[in-house]
């Protein structure tokens, strides 16, 4: 069996397990050949209403996720969307570095009624070990220093 009857083979083993992905597939390619296009895959085949309907989805999440984007670490959620909001009005740079910092699972502390942040360090988070989380902190957190720690204090 060659290299193209091997791929004709395993098409059709996938169209008789999932036939709910090549319906679609099938039905665009024969329009397309039926309007005499030329037959791309379905992720290019988008018209502008999916496209329009893709970024609808992408606003929609985002504004879910705007001041926690990860829920999921739920013990200082509630101060995440207290300081993203601060930081949403304070800094706009110093705003879109937190969010990044929450989404790799920074943890937010209070201590001394002063707010710390403190890297997640486990297998399959953003950092695996302190000297990550340490350069990540040197790049972006150092630069905005003032502008965090107004930020953090306006929270006291």
């Amino acid at each position: 069996m060659d290299n193209n009857d091997w791929k004709k083979k395993k098409e059709e083993i996938m169209k008789d397990r999932i036939p709910s992905l090549f319906k679609e597939k099938d039905s665009k390619q024969n329009s397309a050949e039926n309007a005499d296009e030329k037959s791309y895959s379905n992720k290019d085949n988008l018209d502008r209403k999916d496209d329009e309907s893709f970024d609808d989805y992408i606003k929609r999440i985002r504004s879910i996720y705007k001041y926690d984007p990860r829920p999921d670490l739920i013990e200082d959620s509630q101060l995440w969307k207290k300081i993203l909001k601060i930081a949403e009005i304070t800094d706009e740079k110093a705003y879109h570095i937190l969010h990044g910092f929450r989404c790799g699972g920074a943890k937010l502390e209070i201590k001394n009624n002063k707010v710390n942040m403190k890297p997640r360090i486990r297998k399959n988070h953003l950092w695996q070990s302190r000297r990550e989380y340490n350069q990540d902190r040197k790049q972006w957190l150092i630069p905005l220093r003032d502008s965090i720690s107004e930020i953090f204090n306006a929270l006291n």
